[in-house]
């Protein structure tokens, strides 16, 4: 019996860890290139998930968890014509006895050899260009994109790809490796023009620094403190759009602290107000919205519904939480840096694309496999 424990923990892993594979490899989806044409490996995926779970749960004292997990992915699902709860469901209960560093390390290589590969097969012009016409802030204009879709796509997964570096390595990195370090992430954020990039690249050294060199006991705790006040203001800006009566669109200029704040966001806030205004919240969420925003927590707000939503804000405060317990100073900056970045991308429900769900493997409460000491 001992030894059927363990072959089905190991076959729990290997196909765990091919899930994941699986979502790496749809991950560029939308920004390298264009559509979600993938279902065969988003299914697969999917599959591999639930072999792994049925591998390692224990059906007695864990069905119920699994239940309604599955329960409440299937009913989105319905409402939303979209799997992606359900995929994040079945991602979040098979890593539960997983190795978050390799799940961080696995997505911080492979979002390397992505960003690297597109950039290559554009440079070779067998898929996209390194420079986009479009229609940008100022009409029609040539940006430098990296082989992206949108230089704002690349801007995006080279802000991850920072992210999970530091997550892995900055704690290791002596001052001077860590000047070298932020003189070369700055550079093509800088060559892309993105200027919620260049925010987020200021935002994300600074607290960087101020994490991995300043070695006093109090850090930890300014930094959750301070991230605490920062998180809920954010998100108090954002779901209060559509309640206060802010003034009309007003992009350029810089009269009030609205403008002001629209202006840094490119406009994004008063899209964002208007879908507020243009479409109510449902429970479970919609499978289209009409005014579409780039902000992720009104795109969750409408696609996965307001229970998703507020599950997913006390998720990220919880995990913030046990973070800050844990002394994971990098952590906390992840969590931070991704839920500012969502003033631009609308990654939140995709296990994918945001590396906060990354950071809940082997930490959701409980386990699946039984102790050598119980029976199996």
């Amino acid at each position: 019996m001992e030894q059927l424990l363990q072959y089905r923990k190991k076959a729990a892993t290997i196909f765990f860890w091919i899930a994941m594979f699986c979502e790496l490899l749809v991950s560029p989806s939308g920004f390298a290139f264009g559509g979600y044409h993938e279902p065969v490996i988003i299914v697969a995926g999917m599959v591999c998930f639930s072999v792994s779970i049925l591998c390692s749960m224990d059906l007695k004292r864990d069905w119920w968890v699994f239940a309604l997990l599955g329960a409440y992915g299937i009913v989105c699902y319905h409402f939303q014509h979209s799997a992606l709860v359900l995929r994040l469901s079945l991602a979040l209960l098979a890593g539960r006895e997983q190795n978050r560093r390799r799940a961080v390390e696995l997505y911080f290589f492979g979002t390397a050899l992505i960003v690297a590969l597109t950039f290559v097969l554009a440079a070779l012009g067998l898929h996209n260009t390194l420079v986009t016409e479009d229609w940008y802030r100022h009409g029609i204009e040539k940006r430098i994109s990296m082989g992206f879709i949108h230089p704002n796509g690349f801007s995006f997964f080279w802000m991850r790809l920072l992210v999970m570096g530091l997550y892995l390595y900055a704690e290791r990195m002596k001052k001077w490796m860590f000047a070298v370090t932020a003189a070369v992430a700055a550079v093509p954020f800088v060559l892309v023009q993105s200027k919620m990039g260049l925010a987020a690249y200021v935002m994300i050294m600074s607290l960087a620094a101020f994490l991995c060199f300043r070695k006093k006991e109090d850090t930890e705790k300014i930094t959750y403190v301070a991230g605490n006040i920062l998180m809920a203001a954010e998100l108090l800006l954002i779901y209060t759009l559509g309640i206060f009566p802010y003034p009309p669109h007003t992009m350029g200029s810089e009269d009030t602290y609205w403008d002001v704040m629209n202006t840094v966001t490119t406009g994004r806030l008063a899209h964002a107000r208007e879908a507020f205004l243009a479409t109510p919240g449902t429970l479970f969420g919609y499978r289209e919205v009409e005014q579409a925003t780039e902000i992720g927590f009104v795109n969750t707000f409408f696609h996965e519904g307001i229970l998703f939503s507020v599950l997913y804000v006390a998720i990220l405060f919880w995990l913030f939480r046990r973070l800050y317990k844990e002394k994971d100073r990098m952590g906390m900056l992840l969590v931070l840096a991704f839920t500012f970045y969502a003033l631009a991308e609308a990654y939140l429900p995709y296990f994918n694309k945001n590396a906060v769900w990354l950071l809940l493997i082997a930490g959701l409460p409980g386990r699946m496999m039984p102790r050598k000491s119980e029976k199996p």
